[in-house]
């Protein structure tokens, strides 16, 4: 989903919903019906009014009675200022999960705040950039839980607008990551999409290079563990840790960035970006119903240059939410999130599937 400011804070959405077809809106649709299609609509300063539309696809195979269902999900938006943004995202499940694909494309044309590199934000400067991005891992099985498999990230960056005397053209206006690699995951989890048990570890090092078309050589790594108890029979307790890292010199674009609505939700996303990132979440989870779930949640991390310097100021924020199951037998929520951060900013989020 796509970050937008609005009177102070951002909302990293999918819109507010202005109807709702009815598919998948009952158990008994929910066994019979593939595919899911929602209409919505949003209104910020920025954007003016947007209109679009979400759809999901369910493939579920019937020799298969695990929870891990193959799917897809479309989003497109458009708004009156001609601002826009396509997002197809898959996870395919194949020969009774013995290969796991899944990632996801997109393309867009959006405003943003940039507040420069590092732990100390400057004030934030507007700009509009298009870019468009492909993420894709292959994984086998190789026993029981463990995969590995090859993972290729690309993305191309252009700055469309910003001011004259902006600190972003000191640096080059297009960008390109073309990023092939390695990734390593161990899953234990009961469900894909909303786990009360188990554990989710992926490990993965990829490698950009430029005779593959990137305008930046690097390597960068990402550890993300994830684990999720069922503390009582309505509550769960999930908790998260991620460091991400980059050598060299990457694309202000490409570099570790807290915020948004997925790693320490409050922050505006970006705001606080550097070459390495380490940041520990915790939510937990009350099921109010089958569709109906609330939750809290909070989260502390660091950005910072190197490892020879010590982290700058502690990044912290708490929030609290509600989820809706728009397919309840796969559990695929849509969430409203509010959060505040330690250092006074605010995020709204209305967005599919947990931050993790």
């Amino acid at each position: 989903m796509i970050p937008v400011r609005f009177s102070g804070c951002y909302l990293n959405i999918l819109g507010i919903w202005f109807l709702w077809l009815g598919l998948g809106a009952n158990g008994q649709a929910d066994r019979n019906k593939r595919f899911n299609l929602y209409p919505f609509a949003f209104f910020t300063k920025e954007t003016s009014l947007s209109l679009g539309a979400a759809s999901l696809l369910f493939f579920p195979d019937p020799k298969d009675t695990s929870a891990f269902v193959s799917n897809m999900q479309v989003t497109g938006q458009y708004s009156l200022r001609q601002q826009w943004n396509a997002e197809w995202w898959y996870q395919f499940y194949l020969r009774e999960d013995r290969w796991r694909i899944f990632g996801f494309a997109d393309m867009n044309q959006y405003p943003s705040l940039f507040f420069g590199v590092g732990n100390m934000p400057m004030e934030g400067e507007a700009y509009t950039s298009a870019f468009y991005r492909i993420r894709f891992s292959a994984l086998k099985k190789i026993r029981k839980n463990l995969r590995a498999g090859f993972r290729y990230w690309f993305e191309h960056f252009r700055l469309v607008e910003s001011t004259t005397d902006s600190y972003l053209l000191m640096h080059p206006e297009i960008s390109r990551q073309s990023s092939p690699g390695l990734v390593w995951q161990y899953d234990s989890r009961n469900h894909p999409l909303f786990p009360s048990k188990g554990i989710l570890a992926e490990s993965s090092l990829l490698f950009s290079q430029t005779r593959l078309g990137a305008t930046h050589r690097y390597a960068s790594g990402l550890v993300d563990f994830r684990h999720f108890c069922q503390v009582r029979p309505k509550w769960v307790l999930a908790n998260q840790v991620i460091f991400q890292w980059n050598s060299d010199n990457p694309h202000y674009n490409q570099l570790a960035m807290s915020g948004g609505g997925r790693i320490l939700r409050g922050y505006f996303q970006g705001k606080y970006r550097d070459k390495f990132m380490q940041v520990w979440q915790q939510e937990w989870r009350y099921i109010l119903s089958p569709r109906i779930k609330w939750n809290v949640f909070y989260a502390a991390g660091h950005v910072y240059r190197d490892l020879k310097t010590p982290p700058g100021p502690l990044l912290a924020s708490l929030g609290t939410g509600l989820r809706f199951a728009l397919v309840k037998k796969q559990q695929l929520h849509i969430r409203a999130d509010v959060a505040i951060s330690r250092h006074g900013d605010k995020g709204i989020y209305l967005m599919m599937e947990e931050a993790f």
